[in-house]
């Protein structure tokens, strides 16, 4: 129905005029999401947002955006000491066997991972090639950091000094 038509249902307010971005805002935030245009409906500022939201790309095309969630993260760290079968994983980490295995499966896409069948076990390994972009970005700040880290130890070495000799003159 069209706008102001007293439709009750979604949503629950027909929106006015100045509640609505102009339309090609609209088209550009869909459409750099992968959804086409609109079509002939209007969205309010917050269901464009909400449909955004669920057009997001998968964040695991890289190893970056794969260990950037933190059970992967956890997972690595555990295969660091060698391999494991995933029921290993799945008692460190508290995990059902099935959320493990989903990490598991997107370490292997990104090449953090591999396995291997032994049995009737499939045995997984860390892959610390395919981490090597990671470290070499790290890396690059390491520097920065370092500089920091003993300017702040000078800094607390003048404060500790300050407060020793506010304390010789208390006696």
């Amino acid at each position: 129905m069209a706008r102001g038509s007293g439709w009750s249902g979604w949503p629950p307010t027909t929106p006015t005029d100045d509640q609505l971005l102009p339309r090609a805002a609209y088209d550009d935030l869909l459409s750099s999401h992968g959804f086409a245009e609109l079509g002939s409906f209007s969205l309010t500022p917050m269901h464009a947002v909400t449909h955004a939201r669920m057009a997001r790309a998968a964040t695991t095309a890289d190893a970056f955006n794969a260990v950037a969630e933190p059970r992967r993260r956890q997972i690595l760290d555990a295969l660091a000491g060698g391999e494991r079968p995933v029921n290993d994983l799945v008692g460190l980490l508290g995990l059902a066997q099935p959320q493990v295995s989903k990490h598991l499966r997107v370490l292997r896409e990104v090449g953090a991972v591999d396995v291997r069948d032994e049995g009737r076990q499939r045995l997984y390994r860390l892959n610390g090639h395919a981490l090597k972009p990671i470290h070499d970005w790290v890396k690059r700040y390491e520097h920065s950091w370092t500089e920091r880290f003993d300017r702040l130890d000078v800094v607390l070495e003048d404060l500790k000094q300050k407060e020793k000799g506010d304390g010789a003159s208390d006696e």
